[in-house]
């Protein structure tokens, strides 16, 4: 790894020339007075300046330097393609015509026979089987990888090179040698470490600072403080939110924190959970508050219009909040974690085979139940001498009466916890990936937030956690549905009955499907997509067209001066993004890039429900128009067991609002859509012809009209069809200007 870094960043790019005159001064003060005067003009011009670059403070520059910055590296990637050795100059050492160069990608996918552990689960690989050189960019510093020094420094000096070449300036002060260690970038460092593997960690400072806050907060809790300064702790919790995200361990113990900083909102039990509604009426009527108090009484702002929500308040009066008993525990724990002079090391993804185990887990009322494979290890049969991956062992057993008057949540996380301690005790799951399976939402949720509102949920996060860093493993929460774990066996097998499933012998990796996109699974589903976007030959992107094709580059040829200058699709073409759900957020992180450089194309994107928490945020990010389909649909069976995610992006338009997401008239079309897909009485095609049109529609429209088209307000109005000072209705007058 090397990094490098842009100079002035905003300064590289020139700003629009319609937006030039709008960035002047007048400096006609700054001169004498007749200074400039000739017989001809007596009276002098005036002397104007204006700004030409991407100024500071302009809205619109960070988007746009961000967009030019992302061209500017896809011309400096090249050709794919491109091999071969430059002649040697100067005595200086060949260099590769394009070290950038790959050929394929590497899926390693969970849930597959062939996984390994040991690799990461997207590649872009070479033609002599190297990983290929790559380039990550946050805002304008940037990380150079590759596969050995030599490549990577060549990819860094391509990179530079075509910065200059195009008018970017590149600070060579600010550039690191190779290496495997390269210290810190973007708030966290990386290393690589032979006997360990990718390895991540906090920089020193950042790791003093941790420490510093923990103690500072615990001093002031030891001394028998009970009130705390709201702003400071906002403040530090925000601190300690970023740097935990390298160390997810530490997460669940920011809860004393996360319930400190809102005990202050009031209608909260005595260890700073919310009331529930009943408890909360109960508590104003005991406590004689009223409804018109925002500050004890919260649950006011949810009832308010939106746009009186605004004045509600965020902090208290007083500037304090109120402890709550957990905060000294959480601290002293956090203390315990961060008792290294040095920041410790996470391992990311290890350098020696570790073993994999799948399983499937559900609680049923009084009962509950689990199965789970061996190890599929790719050497387990060489370590072990025996394929442990046909072997299923099963867990079943009847709650206790005190655990069967808790929620079915708690018992289905419960079973889950239980689980995998009694298999990490067991002595099987040591430095090992176990996928786990069940139908609980909730359980997936918390163990991925890293807390829970409930305080019996987030203890059994706190105890995952545990056995994570106990154990050195590494454990997936799977959300599935509950005619998966039907069909799987493990609901048979929590009330008894073993003959179903994978206890009748069947393949456990059969009923992941972790590795297999909606289009693979569902034959007729690419049939329905075709059909309502009338794009007959559609087909979707292969993982190789993630990192080309669906950012609109259709080839290229070289300029005259030899560099490869790419070549794009036409306005208003489709792409077809169906990856598999465990890689999904590879493939959307790649059209987030691809919307950012290229506001003219369209985009569908298809993802089964499977490991949700990893692209959910992306996927909501990156599409316009989001819905789900049931499995009712002839195009998406009963078979398919999880929802089908789907998203559609659409061009940007010529003016605001830019982007049609969040418009009224979308939120209209995702409602009627819903309503539609669920009784049944369509497929929804005709809608999604509707929204597809909508970007031409609005092309040749003015802002004003286009606004009242989209339901958004128009100079102030609140609604399109109100009269405005003309007194005439908005849409009527948009007609007439």
């Amino acid at each position: 790894m090397t990094d490098r870094d842009l100079a002035d960043m905003f300064l590289n790019y020139q700003l629009h020339h319609t937006v030039r005159p709008f960035a002047g001064i007048d400096l006609t003060s700054a001169y004498e007075s007749g200074e400039g005067a000739t017989e001809e003009e007596p009276t002098p011009k005036r002397r104007w300046a204006y700004w030409d670059r991407n100024l500071m403070g302009f809205i619109a520059s960070p988007y746009n330097s961000v967009k030019m910055a992302l061209i500017v590296e896809e011309v400096a990637r090249g050709d794919r393609f491109e091999q071969g050795v430059a002649l040697p100059m100067n005595g200086l050492p060949s260099m590769e015509l394009n070290p950038f160069q790959w050929e394929w990608v590497r899926l390693n996918i969970p849930g597959g026979v062939s996984y390994d552990s040991r690799m990461s689960w997207t590649n872009k690989m070479r033609h002599d089987g190297l990983i290929a050189c790559d380039i990550f960019t946050f805002v304008d510093d940037e990380r150079i990888v590759g596969p050995t020094q030599e490549l990577t420094w060549q990819a860094s000096h391509r990179l530079a090179s075509i910065q200059a070449y195009l008018g970017e300036q590149d600070s060579p002060r600010k550039a690191r040698p190779c290496s495997q260690t390269p210290g810190a970038w973007a708030g966290a460092v990386v290393h690589v470490v032979d006997t360990l593997g990718v390895c991540a960690l906090l920089s020193d400072d950042k790791w003093n600072k941790m420490k510093t806050i923990i103690l500072k907060w615990l001093d002031i809790v030891v001394s028998g403080e009970s009130e705390l300064s709201h702003s400071d702790l906002i403040s530090d919790r925000g601190f300690l939110v970023y740097a935990t995200r390298t160390y997810p361990a530490m997460i669940p113990y920011l809860k004393g924190l996360h319930l400190s900083a809102e005990m202050w909102r009031g209608n909260r039990d005595k260890e700073g959970y919310r009331l529930k509604e009943k408890e909360e009426d109960e508590s104003s009527v005991a406590s004689g508050s009223t409804l018109g108090s925002m500050e004890d009484d919260a649950r006011i702002r949810h009832h308010l219009p939106w746009d009186e929500r605004g004045s509600t308040k965020h902090a208290p009066a007083n500037g304090r909040t109120q402890a709550v008993p957990r905060l000294m525990k959480d601290l002293e724990a956090l203390k315990t974690l961060t008792d290294f002079v040095l920041p410790p090391l996470r391992v990311v993804r290890p350098s020696h085979s570790v073993h994999v185990y799948y399983g499937f887990g559900d609680a049923s009322g009084k009962q509950f139940g689990s199965t789970k494979t061996g190890s599929f290890c790719p050497l387990a049969k060489e370590v072990e001498g025996a394929d442990l991956a046909s072997q299923t062992r099963y867990r079943v057993g009847l709650w206790d009466a005190d655990i069967q008057k808790e929620s079915s949540n708690y018992k289905e996380f419960r079973n889950l916890v239980d689980v995998v301690e009694e298999e990490a005790q067991a002595g099987r799951l040591s430095n090992c990936e176990f996928f786990l399976c069940t139908d609980s939402a909730t359980a997936e949720s918390c163990y991925y937030k890293g807390s829970s509102r409930s305080p019996l949920l987030h203890d059994l996060v706190i105890r995952l956690k545990r056995l994570e860093m106990e154990f050195g493993m590494v454990v997936w929460l799977i959300h599935v549905a509950g005619t998966r774990m039907i069909a799987q066996g493990t609901d048979g097998c929590s009330r008894g009955s073993l003959i179903e499933g994978v206890m009748a012998g069947e393949d456990m990796l059969s009923y992941l499907e972790l590795d297999r996109s909606a289009c693979d699974r569902s034959i007729s589903l690419l049939k329905w997509v075709r059909n309502w976007t009338r794009k007959l030959t559609l087909e979707p992107l292969s993982p190789e067209g993630w990192f080309e094709e669906g950012h609109g580059v259709s080839g290229g040829k070289k300029d005259t001066n030899g560099v490869w200058i790419p070549a794009h699709v036409s306005a208003g073409n489709l792409f077809l993004w169906a990856p598999p759900p465990a890689v999904a957020d590879a493939a959307l992180e790649q059209l987030l890039i691809a919307t950012h450089k290229r506001t003219d194309l369209f985009h569908v994107v298809l993802i089964p429900r499977l490991m949700r928490p990893l692209w959910r945020r992306l996927f909501h990010k990156a599409c316009d128009f989001v819905f789900k389909v049931e499995p009712t649909h002839p195009f998406w069976p009963a078979s398919m067991h999880e929802p089908l995610w789907v998203g559609v992006v659409l061009p940007f338009t010529h003016h605001r609002p830019w982007r049609f997401k969040r418009a009224p008239l979308l939120v209209e079309m995702g409602s009627s859509l819903r309503q539609m897909l669920t009784s049944g009485e369509g497929d929804g095609g005709n809608i999604l012809r509707e929204l597809l049109s909508l970007p031409r529609r609005i092309h040749s429209l003015s802002e004003c009209l286009a606004r009242s088209v989209l339901h958004l307000p128009v100079q102030g109005v609140p609604d399109a069809s109100h009269s405005g000072p003309r007194g005439k209705p908005v849409a009527q007058r948009c007609q007439e200007d």
